[in-house]
């Protein structure tokens, strides 16, 4: 289906994200597949209950995929929505989903891993053994004990090979700290889980991105991608044997967003998350509800006259970026969200084609 060339995105689904899926030209989009993980249903602040119904949730999602990845195979995991069982009419969820795919032409991949939802997995089951495919994701804290019983087991139900499924190892947050465990960990991969180079497709993803940018000081800060220099020094290292694993990331997110942010009662700082060779360039501004929007023409224009900016023509966000330097449109948090990724996905599909063709 795909090699180390391609580039598995891991996206929220976002209408930020969603955006940057949609305005992709067919040259970028061919070489991804998106990880998609269904957002969770948005919850009141103050009492906590979901403000949705899960159906109502459920609804648009099979047209909203449709327009972002018109006909192209992406992983689906809605791990943030397992929990709920059934639908008014007595259905689960995923089967809702996938019914109404076929007639939206969308070709969704099922991932499953070794602890979710026993009637989530049941049902992920069900529709691999009909699509003949699946999805096995396993958490870097799932990498000891050996999941090799629980993974031979998740097959044996669907009556599939290693060689219809995708494996990707994801080993969430990346820290400096930590980093050489993981470089061992993504070392020890061939013999903690056997036959490794047999199945469709093998990814490695995780990320380095900050949870908060808190801590990041207003101006212009260099964060490390530690994420792909893993990635890197495990090839140069020879850690793979005979087959190099594809790599993903969360673009400009940390795996786990932040949760409880009441925007009643807390601002977000206007910021510009852009991705570089080797790090992520972040613009900081001040409080939004202190400081306004208009922050984002300063910050753009700051971009532009650098020169890790690759120009207008380069993707859709970086297009936005350009004319807001020029005093257009500001846009919100999730505007900034879709040019993050419109720009990371881009230069990712980039990155991994130059890097292994060299």
């Amino acid at each position: 289906m795909f090699d180390e060339k391609h580039f598995v995105p891991v996206l929220k689904f976002k209408q930020g994200e969603r955006n940057a899926l949609q305005e992709l030209p067919e040259k970028v989009l061919s070489r991804i597949t998106p990880l998609i993980e269904l957002d969770a249903i948005p919850a009141d602040p103050d009492t906590g209950e979901n403000t949705k119904s899960i159906d109502d949730y459920l609804r648009p999602i099979p047209d909203y995929l449709s327009e972002c990845l018109r006909d192209k195979p992406f992983f689906l995991d809605p791990w943030l929505i397992e929990d709920f069982e059934s639908t008014s009419n007595g259905s689960h969820p995923v089967e809702v989903l996938y019914s109404e795919f076929s007639e939206y032409n969308v070709n969704a991949i099922p991932i499953v891993s070794i602890d979710r939802a026993v009637s989530y997995t049941s049902e992920a089951i069900r529709i691999a053994k009909a699509k003949r495919t699946l999805g096995i994701r396993i958490e870097g804290r799932q990498l000891a004990p050996s999941p090799g019983l629980r993974i031979a087991s998740i097959l044996d139900e669907c009556g599939l090979r290693p060689s219809e499924c995708h494996l990707i190892i994801d080993l969430e947050s990346i820290e400096e700290s930590l980093f050489n465990i993981q470089e061992m960990v993504v070392g020890m991969l061939p013999t903690v889980i056997s036959n490794i180079d047999s199945w469709q497709t093998y990814t490695i993803v995780g990320s380095s991105f900050p949870q908060s940018l808190g801590d990041i000081p207003a101006g212009i800060s260099f964060l490390p991608r530690l994420e792909w220099k893993l990635y890197k020094e495990s090839i140069d290292k020879g850690k793979f044997l005979n087959r190099i694993p594809t790599f993903g990331d969360y673009g400009v997110n940390h795996p786990f967003l932040t949760e409880g942010f009441d925007p009643r009662k807390m601002s977000a700082s206007a910021n510009i998350r852009y991705t570089v060779e080797n790090e992520w360039m972040i613009l900081k501004g001040h409080s939004l509800k202190l400081s306004g929007f208009d922050q984002y023409n300063e910050l753009a224009y700051q971009l532009t006259g650098k020169p890790q900016y690759l120009g207008p023509d380069y993707s859709a966000g970086d297009k936005f970026i350009d004319q807001c330097s020029k005093g257009g449109r500001t846009g919100n948090p999730s505007v900034w969200r879709y040019v993050g990724a419109s720009h990371h996905i881009t230069f990712m599909v980039d990155q991994l084609a130059s890097f292994h063709a060299s």
